[in-house]
Order: structure tokens, then sequence, then C-alpha cells
């Protein structure tokens, strides 16, 4: 945190974050020939995403005048973490019924098609943690300071995900919710869908590094959010970085274990970073 406050301006910043990308393209370049790869229909890739997007519209509207009640009676910050998780536990439910158990189950060929062992997978994933870490901060860093330049009085609105998060810790069991909802089902959930799913499905019609590029598009716009005004800048364009990474890492390793890993880390650090240290800060 020290460190990146002293980097203030885009002069410093732009050329480090050109040098981790630089670096982190030969550290993890993927190999020129071509990789099997688990086919994606068009029915695997819609029916996922539509429950994806419909499961909040269908858990408020078939809960009907119960979850009106509910809402009344429960502590508002508790019945946000209730609700988040029964939508993520309902949509990983749903993905493993529909991924593993088929006649020719999807879900174990998107889960590894590679041949290293499970917990190489898991500890690469780990390991890519700093190098992602670093990348994204500079990043963020510099198109801030870009911005400031331009809105010099703007007041940078936190990530919805953030703000959750802050809002939870006024209750202990929503906060532990939320940290299961971050550091568990949203990896999973998000990896199965983007990378698993999206990111297989694409490369039926696209090379692989642009099968990675309009993934890591999807994956970032899909946190877009209104509320976060123009921050949406900086937050988009640092998880579109941060999706190239994950989409990286599950195609040199041909393992889901490896994007989930990393992601689930970057989530953990995150959450002690808001409940540890922010305030200190």
């Amino acid at each position: 945190v020290v460190f990146m406050a002293t980097l203030s301006s885009p002069i410093i910043t732009l050329p480090l974050f050109l040098l981790a990308l630089t670096l982190s393209y030969f550290v993890y370049r993927l190999p020129k020939q071509s990789i099997p790869y688990p086919f994606v229909s068009w029915s695997s890739l819609c029916l996922p995403f539509l429950v994806y997007l419909s499961f909040p519209w269908f858990l408020i509207v078939g809960g009907g005048p119960y979850f009106e009640k509910i809402r009344r009676n429960f502590d508002p910050f508790l019945f946000t973490s209730l609700t988040n998780f029964a939508y993520l536990a309902g949509v990983l439910l749903f993905l493993g019924f529909f991924l593993f158990f088929q006649k020719a189950p999807l879900g174990r060929e998107i889960w590894k098609w590679g041949n290293k062992p499970y917990l190489s997978d898991l500890l690469f994933g780990l390991s890519t943690w700093p190098l992602a870490f670093l990348t994204m901060s500079l990043w963020t860093e510099s198109i801030e300071s870009l911005m400031l330049y331009v809105f010099p009085n703007y007041v940078f609105e936190q990530q919805v995900a953030v703000l959750y998060l802050e809002h939870a810790r006024e209750n202990s069991f929503a906060f532990l919710l939320a940290c299961i909802l971050t550091i568990v089902l949203a990896p999973f959930v998000e990896e199965l869908l983007f990378r698993g799913i999206l990111q297989n499905f694409c490369k039926r019609y696209l090379s692989c590094y642009s099968a990675l590029g309009v993934t890591a598009l999807f994956f970032a716009s899909f946190h877009y959010s209104f509320a976060q005004g123009l921050s949406n800048l900086s937050i988009v364009t640092s998880l579109f970085i941060f999706a190239l990474f994950l989409g990286t890492i599950y195609e040199k390793r041909g393992s889901l274990l490896s994007s989930i890993a990393l992601h689930a880390l970057f989530n953990a650090v995150s959450v002690i970073y808001l409940t540890f240290f922010q305030e200190a800060s």
C-alpha cells in the first residue's frame, strides 16, 4: 500500500504496467501448437447463462409474498447475504447437475483436460497472484491518475461488491455469508461459466488468444454497474486484465482448478484488506 501510494503519476505507473504486462506474457505464454479443447455447443452455452441471469428474478418473483415478508423481518444486510447465497448456491447446484450428470458429461472435460497433478494445478494458480495483482494495481493507479487530470475533483466510487462487503460487516453472520460467497461460491460459479463454458465455446470460432480476449471482455462487462459511475472505467478495465490472467492459466494448465485458485485467492486477499487494513490505511 505504501509502495503504491508513492506511485502517483502515470508517467511512472504506465511504463511499470507495460513492463509487468510484458513479463506476464513471457511467463504465461501459451504454446503455439493446437491444444484439444472441450466441445461446448450453443445449448450448453445459452442455458447456463440464461439460468445465471434469470435466477435472481425467479427467486424474487417465485418467492412472492413470502419473499417480501422475509425481507421485512430480517436485518437488511443479512437479508442481502442470504439472498445472494441462495442465488449463487442455486446456480452452482444447477451447473453441477447440468455439467456433470449427463450421459457424456461436459463438466469433466471442462474441469480438467490437462495432464498435470491437481496439487500442481492448485499451486500454479496461487503462484500467479503476485504478478496478476501487481499488473492490475499498476493499471488501476495509472488510469485513475489520468482520470484525475481530466476530472480533478472526481471522487472515485467503490466497486459494488466492495460496498456489499463493507455493509455486511454490520452483521457478523451476514459478513460470514458474504465471505463464503466471495471466496468460494463466486469463483466456482464464474470460472465454470466464463472460462469453462464461454471460453471453450469461443475457441470453436476464434483463435485461443482471441477467445481469451472475448471472454475477458464479457467477464469484465458483467461487473459494470451504473452505481459505480465513471469508476467503471478503472474497475472494468482492471477486471479485464484479471480475466486475461484467469483465462491464460486455464489454457496453460488445462485445469479449471488453477483459475479458481487464483480467483479465490484474489477475492480472499481483498476481503482481508477490507476487514483489517482499509480503515488503518
